[in-house]
Parts: C-alpha cells; structure tokens; sequence
C-alpha cells in the first residue's frame, strides 16, 4: 500500500470518512436538450457508461457543468473548457488504456506531502486540510498536460500522453485513485 495525500478543498472530509461512489442519479438536475434527449436517456447514458458509479469528480464534470444554455427559444454555446478536456480524457482512455482508473470515479492525491502543499500554493488556495490515504491501485499522470491543443487532434494526442504516463516540460504528478477508499488522518 502506498501512502498518498489528498487536499480537501471542499472541507467535507474527516478521518475514516470513505469516500464512495455516487451511484443514484434520481436527485440530480438533469435537464432535457429540446426533443433531442431527455433526462431519463441521459440518466441510462451514465448508468451505461459507470454502472459502479461516479465520484464528485465525475459529478462537477459530467450533471454540474454547463456546455449549453437556452435563453427565450435560443441556444447559446457556453462551452467551459475543462468539461470538454475531460470527456476527451475519458474517451481517449476507454479507448486505449481501459484498464486505467477513470477520473469520472476517482479522487486525486500525491505521492508526497510536498507536492500536496506545492498544490495549495501554486492554486492560491486557503483553509484547506491534507488528508493521508493508503492505496494500492492507481494512476500517476502529468496534470500539466491536460488542456486542449491548439486544435482537437492536440487534446487527443495530450490525452494519450496522459494515459501513456509522458511527462511534458514541468510535469505536475498527480494520483488518480479509484473510488471507494477510506481517508486517513489529518496532516493538516
């Protein structure tokens, strides 16, 4: 088992919390796209497609992010930029590396206590607690490679370097744990 560290941004984890997998769909805001799909196709879609499950993770990417917006009868592309990474994580992993964790139902950690705080600073970010976990399964990638390329070929090509383990010019390494795992003492 390795020893790994995860930063709580959310400030919802404790000692021997375990975080699990979300796996009923029912209560999330799910909206109909016109006469093209509606809420309980897309609830089948992620049933389909994580029959164990989502994390918070998958959930912020997957239900909580916005890509369309319909305002008085128009459409409107509002396209954030990290949902549309991860579903070509996803996708690019499903299909070369379907053996590898996927993001949509892990959390992320690292590998030292270093880089955990390294985290924290280069985000700016404050009351946020480092948690131990042990884990004996998972992925190290470059998160500084994940971001879309200057046209769609790129974001494909930096996803499999992802999933591939390629580390670009200042590789930032983080873990990516599958779910459910139990957290562990508080660092800080």
């Amino acid at each position: 088992m390795a020893k790994l560290y995860t930063v709580d941004r959310r400030g919802a984890l404790h000692t021997d919390y375990v975080m699990e997998l979300i796996k009923d769909f029912n209560n999330f805001e799910i909206c109909k796209i016109a006469d093209l799909c509606d809420r309980s196709e897309s609830i089948s879609r992620l049933e389909k497609m994580f029959p164990d499950g989502i994390s918070n993770h998958g959930k912020q990417y997957l239900i909580d992010s916005w890509l369309i917006l319909e305002r008085n009868g128009i459409r409107t592309n509002y396209a954030p930029v990290e949902p549309l990474m991860e579903a070509v994580l996803e996708l690019v992993r499903r299909s070369e590396f379907p053996n590898l964790p996927s993001r949509m139902s892990s959390m992320f950690c690292w590998e030292s206590l270093d880089c955990a705080n390294n985290f924290i600073t280069s985000n700016r970010l404050t009351n946020v607690n480092i948690y131990e976990i042990e884990a004996k399964d998972y992925f190290v990638g470059d998160m500084s490679i994940i971001f879309l390329g200057g046209q769609l070929v790129h974001s494909l090509e930096l996803a499999r370097k992802y999933w591939a383990g390629e580390k670009g010019p200042k590789p930032i390494l983080e873990a990516v744990v599958p779910l459910p795992i139990k957290i562990g003492k508080q660092i800080q």
